[in-house]
């Protein structure tokens, strides 16, 4: 198996975005997303071709749009949208937004690892220590919406 090219390899993430947590403190699961209950509804193309992906985990319907930055832009990157229907309040739901060694800037944003600089709409993000590593999380729990939550996500490096 060839791995990928060039010069600025990203692993970005390596489980699902979406868990149900005792507590914001709690460990992440570290299962497979097929084996915690997900399930891959298939893709759409837009009108440019590009993909949105489509799965389920429980009583929550998610769509994942990620989506390369646009030539002639300051800074190398992607955006990515989130659209996260949720059928019935669910405790501990959490969106997971990023790992690393993460710090919080003044405008908002947030780098992970030197690297990468990370801007999130559509929820409450915050910084949390877990064990030996911090990471991005945001809580859905106890929200049922008629309406999609749209979470927006923008990194660059």
């Amino acid at each position: 198996v060839q791995g990928p090219l060039g010069d600025m390899i990203l692993n970005w993430e390596k489980t699902a975005p979406i868990a149900q947590l005792d507590s914001m403190q709690s460990a992440w699961p570290t299962q497979r997303a097929r084996d915690r209950g997900y399930r891959f509804k298939g893709y759409r193309l837009n009108e440019a071709g590009q993909p949105s992906f489509q799965y389920q985990f429980g009583d929550v319907s998610i769509e994942d749009f990620p989506r390369p930055r646009a030539k002639g832009t300051d800074r190398m990157g992607f955006d990515r949208e989130l659209t996260i229907q949720i059928q019935k309040p669910t405790p501990g739901l959490t969106i997971l937004l990023g790992s690393g060694r993460i710090t919080a800037e003044p405008d908002g944003s947030f780098t992970i690892d030197n690297r990468v600089k990370i801007r999130i709409a559509g929820v409450q993000a915050a910084v949390h220590q877990i064990g030996d590593h911090q990471e991005l999380r945001a809580p859905l729990a106890n929200v049922k919406s008629e309406n999609a939550i749209v979470v927006k996500q923008s990194l660059s490096w």
